[in-house]
């Protein structure tokens, strides 16, 4: 009996044994499954210049549990101005209100009598603009610093009355704290203070698709190498927006089946600001780890920019225009489809290089303004994707140049004056500016007596679009012509 009890205990544990080994293989082979079926898909990027400096739309804070379990918990904390680190001095400062159509709910109020706000970076920032969205009763000044007091950037901002409207600061040198002060008995709400380099971009969204059947858990993400500490989501329901921030240790869990809008700041969001050209065509790698160990990578190429210039010519009656023709047909992405294109045609005015902007894939160039037969014209090519991704023609090959042509404003209009013996031809183009350059002949259409002498019978307009003859002797009349312009008959002699 006790050999029967000893086997079948036996026999007993051996099955329990082979039930545990089971259970485990099979545990190990639905995790191996449940990793392999795991899928994302990295949908676009899109960058922005602005980075965001405060929204106030919540903080998060460590906070203890329980002592006896160690554990410690990351609250979200949203209506206590406090916590934002904005220093007021003979003011108050709350929440209130966002701006409406805005994403978020609230913004940030100041009340007191020329008193001031003020936040400090531990990192200093380069040369850019700060701008901002506020609503005032009254008149405030906003400065930038570097270091404690040294001022690099200021800006007056005028009452707006009650209205939400934007405002900005430039710095010259690089800032390290932002001053709102306020005028006396002032009541101002602020939103949105973002910073600008025109180097860099400030931001990205990157657009995640989780084409799973079960939710899928973001552990890192990273952007041309380098791993965001922090990352942060955006969500809307209903007429409520909801921005939350996500870590490695409080990952966002992607829901199943759905895409996910990821906002990385590169101000902030990688400890030090992370500098991606925003004015050179590079790409950009995004790279996922899920908590299941799974990577997910990306790579998104700038477009190409490729500029084909042509010059048509129109007859517009009294002369032949040139007509500068800017075609970006040919211009491709690597990886998805230009949506943008931008045109800037360079000019000098005066010593000072402007431009004109404009936009289209194929467009006839706005010369409007421009004395083209004097300088030369440069053209630049902007194009962007559907990521956002942007890339200019003047970074990779230069600007195209354009010798000087008068035929692009040609003479248009012809102005004779005859007074002291001289006879005056002024010369006008399409845009009725002046002509310099053209050549004017002063012709003998009647001569009365058989000696009508001017000279010298033909002149070039100078830099005041005039060219000019004398009349020495004679009695008749003098044919003024200038191409293809009506000509100017001119009495001359007793």
């Amino acid at each position: 009996m006790l050999l029967i009890i000893i086997v079948v205990t036996g026999a007993v544990a051996v099955a329990a044994i082979v039930t545990s080994l089971q259970e485990e293989a099979a545990e190990k082979a639905g995790y191996k499954a449940t990793v392999e079926r795991e899928e994302l898909e990295i949908l676009k990027i899109s960058l922005y210049k602005e980075a965001t400096i405060d929204d106030f739309e919540g903080v998060y804070e460590i906070v203890e549990g329980r002592p006896e379990t160690g554990i410690e918990y990351r609250v979200r904390i949203i209506d206590n101005a406090s916590k934002y680190n904005w220093i007021p001095s003979r003011c108050g400062i709350d929440l209130a209100d966002q701006r409406a159509g805005a994403p978020g709910n609230y913004s940030l109020e100041v009340a007191g009598n020329g008193g001031t706000i003020m936040k400090t970076f531990d990192e200093s920032f380069d040369p850019g603009t700060v701008s901002f969205w506020i609503k005032s009763n009254g008149d405030i000044t906003v400065r930038l610093y570097r270091g404690t007091d040294f001022i690099v950037g200021s800006n007056t901002i005028t009452s707006t009355e009650g209205e939400w409207k934007e405002g900005d600061v430039t710095s010259t040198d690089k800032f390290n704290k932002i001053e709102f002060k306020l005028s006396s008995a002032t009541t101002i709400c602020l939103d949105d203070i973002k910073y600008s380099n025109p180097h860099y971009w400030g931001e990205c969204e990157v657009t995640i698709r989780n084409l799973n059947i079960d939710p899928c858990t973001l552990k890192e993400l990273a952007i041309k190498g380098a791993f965001a500490k922090e990352y942060s989501v955006f969500t809307k329901k209903g007429n409520v927006w909801k921005k939350e921030t996500f870590t490695s240790m409080y990952p966002y869990d992607i829901p199943a089946q759905m895409s996910a809008p990821i906002r990385i700041n590169f101000l902030k969001d990688f400890g030090d600001p992370w500098k991606i050209r925003a004015d050179q065509p590079v790409s950009i790698d995004v790279l996922t780890i899920t908590d299941l160990g799974n990577n997910f990578m990306e790579v998104f190429a700038p477009p190409v920019p490729i500029a084909d210039v042509k010059i048509e010519t129109e007859d517009i009656g009294m002369a032949y225009r040139d007509v500068l023709i800017l075609d970006a047909s040919e211009s491709y992405d690597p990886d998805g489809f230009i949506s943008d294109y931008n045109w800037s045609v360079y000019y000098n005015d005066s010593g000072t290089f402007r431009a004109h902007y404009q936009q289209g894939k194929k467009i006839r160039a706005n010369l409007s303004g421009i004395i083209t037969g004097i300088e030369p014209i440069k053209i630049d090519l902007e194009v962007t994707d559907n990521t956002g991704m942007v890339a200019k023609l003047s970074s990779i090959s230069g600007n195209i140049t354009i010798p000087a042509n008068q035929n692009f404003n040609p003479p248009a209009r012809l102005i004779v004056d005859y007074s002291s013996s001289t006879i005056t031809a002024t010369v006008r183009d399409t845009e009725n500016g002046l002509v310099k350059g053209a050549v004017v002949n002063f012709l003998v259409f009647y001569d009365k007596y058989g000696n009508l002498t001017v000279d010298p019978w033909s002149n070039t307009t100078k830099t005041d679009g005039t060219a000019s003859t004398n009349y020495i002797e004679g009695s008749g009349t003098i044919r003024v012509r200038c191409g293809r312009l009506p000509y100017v008959d001119v009495s001359v002699g007793p």
